[in-house]
């Protein structure tokens, strides 16, 4: 879009830990006991967000056509069958094109009286929330642990120990330096980022199990450096295999913290920057 608007110099730049502030943590034996669990994840759970979201949709889409019960249960309906789709197929995206062709004209009436929303990230927190409850949940059997947000008590039903919030200080760096196999689970509609936990996983020393993309791919070398999963299918025998390896585990999580040191540290995206303004 930059390129298209006539911008001679467009570089994406991705984010970088403080490493510094993220290194390898030595726990007490307490900590060890509380941290060091087989396999976290720490993060939003987007429940609130998402619950926002499905009100000012169902609200609007009820205003739209014609503010009756009706009207709501049709809108409600609608909205569940998209989820629907989209969670039979969480690692492929489609919540906008089906919001386009189920949708279409309630979206064009909303764009023509609010331009500035783009109503589609409604929806699309609604499946990004439905996306990470249902990995995590997929990895009780392995006895999974997960810090952030109330909205992970959803759950617990399925046999995940929920932790509570996890202080961004050192508690995360405890964290992230204990636990067996860090998960890495990015927004749904995000597919082209790498999320800050990425880099800070690996600098703590952890070892890393990501959401695969093009993005990680370009600045990580998968299988020496971290791992990543494409299905939930991969994500599972990934985490049962590494959790039976820790050699093979723990000699990759080393290779990914001399790789964020290398490479991918705040300094160094702080130099890219001025070269870049230098020029």
């Amino acid at each position: 879009a930059f390129e298209a608007a006539g911008y001679e110099r467009v570089t994406y730049l991705p984010l970088a830990s403080n490493v510094s502030r993220r290194k390898p943590r030595a726990c007490t034996l307490e900590e060890q006991q509380r941290y060091g669990v087989n396999v976290a994840h720490v993060g939003s759970s987007m429940d609130a967000q998402a619950r926002h979201f499905e009100s000012s949709y169902l609200q609007a889409y009820k205003a739209w056509r014609g503010g009756t019960s009706e009207a709501e249960a049709e809108g409600r309906q609608i909205m569940e069958e998209i989820l629907a789709s989209q969670r039979s197929e969480p690692c492929r995206y489609h919540v906008d094109s089906m919001m386009a062709d189920r949708l279409g004209d309630f979206m064009a009436a909303m764009a023509e009286r609010r331009p500035e929303l783009d109503i589609t990230n409604w929806l699309a927190e609604m499946a990004a929330r439905d996306k990470r409850l249902d990995m995590v949940a997929r990895l009780s059997s392995f006895d999974a642990h997960v810090w952030g947000d109330p909205g992970w008590k959803a759950v617990e039903a399925k046999g995940v120990s929920y932790r509570g919030r996890a202080a961004h200080g050192d508690e995360l760096t405890k964290i992230y330096s204990a636990a067996r196999v860090q998960i890495d689970i990015g927004r749904i509609y995000q597919s082209d980022i790498i999320t800050m936990r990425v880099f800070d996983v690996l600098a703590c020393g952890g070892f890393l199990l990501a959401e695969h993309s093009p993005a990680l791919e370009s600045s990580f070398e998968i299988g020496v450096e971290l791992e990543s999963w494409r299905s939930p299918e991969e994500l599972e025998s990934k985490v049962a295999y590494y959790l039976e390896n820790s050699r093979e585990r723990e000699a990759i999580a080393q290779r990914g913290l001399s790789a964020v040191r290398d490479r991918h540290r705040m300094r160094q995206r702080v130099k890219q920057i001025l070269d870049a303004a230098g020029r």
